[in-house]
């Protein structure tokens, strides 16, 4: 109207293009988890699954997928609010969120907050593997849905695409997102208490102290001190944790045999292109590279509430927090890892879910057949990926989240996890997060904490 020439703002122009991008990530992701999930649900309510294959009705399938989704939602959020409140005084929401102070307060008591971490990691995967069990569709021959081209069955259908993106976003990332932000409200419900004491109970029984073992050789050779809020055990707690150590490293090795005795004997999930030695090398490609992701999320809920005087002296583990701190990553990383790592554990279910046929004869070792269906749910896999996969990594940083920031390598992998993110495959968690967020009336744990403290 004045007269002059319009000019161009390229910081705004920036600006524009990055919306544009974002947009185009949301309708790619909406896109995708909407594919996924009705490819997902056409083959529960035909009748393709591992579950129809048992007997089992599609409707109790679908409810069974459902109920797993519920706990595998509480169990990842729940597990950054507990370790991330441990920093928070316990005054400032004792009134206004009692069954999260029961939750935080079981935790805090001697080193329970381990525990928890064991215990949960190996619900978590156990969930995992039987949703691939029940929902999988791997060992349904000609498996086909919504008259689809047969590479789009083959890829989120038969190799698990689908069940995969479904379980990331609706059970791990939605949860995740509001667990960040609205820590308190989040994990103030009896199923957070009862899902702390079963994880805590789950690491009592012994079933995992073998990586405590590792632990303790990990600390001999770093020269680093393993801090524990308990006083000396006595002479009978050693004798305990001694045949605790040996009975899970026993039901390791018993694990680790069962599952190559049925990949070389061609009775897993895995695919038939692959040989048993490169099924193996999968594996441990991917228990190393998802150990690695899960111990560095640990890590870094560990030192989101340190003090900045105690980073100051790690220039490595203080660069990486305030990689996710300061240039808000914090959501990419999340959505990233938790993607990388979700995919990295269906890849291993697949492959070590044993598929003998129980029928007497041709059961692992002469195996009785009941036996065998229990080994075919994918529960030495669960084990196996729960101990070598994740706890070994999680435990380590736990213990020494600092030092384990400093690793050079993990600024590295921070970095791919934001970059992966960017692929948008998980950005309708977001939206799905803002939803859940406003039915269960979640507000930012800001309120409640400045509240107490005025």
């Amino acid at each position: 109207t004045d007269g002059s020439s319009p000019t161009f703002d390229k910081g705004n122009g920036r600006s524009l293009c990055q919306v544009i991008f974002n947009v185009a990530r949301f309708i790619y992701s909406i896109a995708i988890l909407s594919l996924s999930t009705v490819i997902l649900f056409a083959a529960i309510f035909t009748g393709q699954t591992h579950a129809a294959e048992k007997g089992i009705p599609n409707m109790a399938t679908f409810f069974i997928l459902m109920t797993f989704m519920v706990l595998l939602s509480i169990l990842e959020g729940g597990q950054g609010c507990i370790i991330a409140l441990q920093w928070v005084d316990d005054y400032k929401f004792a009134d206004s969120h009692p069954k999260s102070l029961r939750c935080t307060s079981l935790a805090k008591r001697g080193d329970n907050l381990e525990r928890f971490i064991v215990g949960r990691q190996f619900l978590v995967t156990m969930i995992i593997f039987m949703i691939n069990y029940f929902c999988g569709s791997a060992s349904v021959e000609d498996a086909s849905v919504l008259g689809i081209p047969k590479i789009m069955n083959r890829l989120f259908l038969v190799n698990g695409l689908a069940l995969a993106i479904f379980t990331i976003v609706c059970g791990q990332l939605t949860a995740q997102m509001n667990s960040v932000c609205c820590m308190l409200d989040f994990i103030n419900t009896r199923f957070m208490i009862v899902a702390t004491y079963v994880s805590i109970a789950i690491d009592y029984s012994g079933i995992f102290h073998s990586v405590y073992f590792v632990r303790m050789i990990y600390s001999k050779i770093s020269g680093i001190p393993i801090e524990s809020n308990e006083r000396n055990p006595s002479l009978k707690k050693k004798i305990l944790f001694c045949f605790q150590v040996f009975l899970s490293l026993a039901l390791l090795s018993f694990s680790l045999v069962m599952t190559f005795s049925a990949l070389f004997s061609n009775d897993t999930n895995a695919w038939d292109s692959l040989p048993p030695y490169g099924s193996i090398i999968v594996i441990a490609f991917c228990m190393s590279f998802a150990g690695i992701m899960d111990g560095t999320q640990v890590a870094l809920f560990a030192v989101l509430g340190m003090p900045e005087d105690e980073l100051l002296y790690h220039s490595n583990a203080h660069k990486n927090r305030d990689l996710i701190l300061t240039e808000c990553h914090m959501q990419a990383f999340l959505i990233g890892r938790q993607i990388i790592v979700t995919i990295c554990t269906f890849i291993i279910a697949r492959i070590t879910s044993i598929s003998a046929t129980p029928d007497g004869e041709d059961n692992l070792f002469g195996a009785a057949d009941a036996v065998q269906e229990i080994l075919n749910t994918g529960i030495l896999g669960a084990i196996i990926t729960t101990t070598l996969g994740s706890l070994i990594w999680r435990i380590i940083a736990s213990s020494f989240p600092v030092m384990f920031l400093s690793n050079p390598m993990i600024h590295g992998i921070i970095r791919a996890c934001i970059l992966f993110e960017k692929r948008g495959i998980g950005s309708s968690s977001l939206i799905l997060a803002r939803w859940h967020k406003f039915i269960a009336s979640y507000q930012h744990d800001e309120v409640y904490v400045q509240g107490a403290d005025e």
